[in-house]
């Protein structure tokens, strides 16, 4: 069942030049194509976004469910952002849930958004998660590897950073994505060049070792917004899950952690 998911895929309702004829259409084509069952749509909200792209984007794949019936089933979500330190949305959160089939956020951590100095970047990074997985209306934290945090803070995110947010996405019954490892180094370490491979690596390992530990209910994503990545010699993105896959099997995962909407 691992390589038969991909929960955070963007379209061309992205609205960005990577997405361009990334169409819905396509994304079912494909998914069937590469053997992907579920896919989860999670196109950008913004603080701008015109919600009216989800009504559209819900019509399509209504459709294109129906005529994939069995084969592929496609659910809508969206990538809403957190816009400032109290944790609130770029959505209205009634709106988004009339709209979409669940809400997932993530959390694009700013170190300017506290506006004070002498902050522990990852003490406050994490304390925000939990207050995200708090909310009863979020159900799934996008790529929370905190990968970012770790540069803005020139410090390793730690085990027991991550257990405490983790521990609270169990107890609430929350699912945490766990994105593509390669697609993440491709990004963090060749074009931002914020940290070197061997470090995304051994952050990656703890934070995935946590979830398998944990029993935590996670979901997988490429973080796809077309075939393939542009900025990765154009590697495979949509639906390529191998390298965390492999990782979460030799941590031994227990697979029936897995989630998805219809369980």
């Amino acid at each position: 069942m691992l390589n038969e998911v991909d929960f955070h895929v963007h379209s061309i309702y992205s609205g960005e030049e990577q997405c361009k004829g990334f169409t819905i259409e396509r994304i079912f084509r494909l998914a069937e194509e590469l053997g992907i069952r579920y896919v989860g749509l999670t196109d950008h909200w913004h603080a701008d976004t015109d919600p009216s792209i989800f009504v559209k984007e819900r019509r399509e794949v209504e459709k294109l469910n129906e005529a994939y019936r069995g084969r592929v089933k496609v659910f809508i979500s969206a990538e809403i952002d957190v816009i400032d330190h109290e944790c609130r949305l770029a959505a209205d959160l009634d709106l988004a849930k009339k709209l979409l089939g669940y809400i997932s956020v993530s959390l694009h951590y700013n170190p300017k958004w506290s506006g004070k100095a002498g902050y522990d970047l990852i003490e406050d990074a994490v304390s925000m998660t939990i207050r995200l997985l708090e909310e009863p209306d979020i159900t799934v934290i996008l790529h929370p590897h905190m990968i970012d945090v770790a540069y803005y803070a020139g410090k390793p995110v730690t085990r027991s950073a991550f257990r405490e947010f983790i521990e609270v996405a169990v107890d609430n019954k929350k699912v945490l994505e766990i994105p593509e490892l390669s697609m993440v180094r491709a990004y963090y370490c060749d074009v931002l060049k914020w940290l070197p491979s061997s470090e995304v690596k051994k952050q990656y390992e703890v934070f995935i070792r946590e979830i398998v530990r944990s029993g935590c209910l996670f979901t997988l994503g490429s973080d796809a917004h077309n075939e393939t990545r542009w900025f990765d010699n154009d590697r495979p993105w949509f639906g390529y899950l191998e390298e965390t896959i492999a990782l979460l099997r030799k941590y031994g995962v227990d697979e029936s952690n897995l989630w998805l909407p219809i369980r």
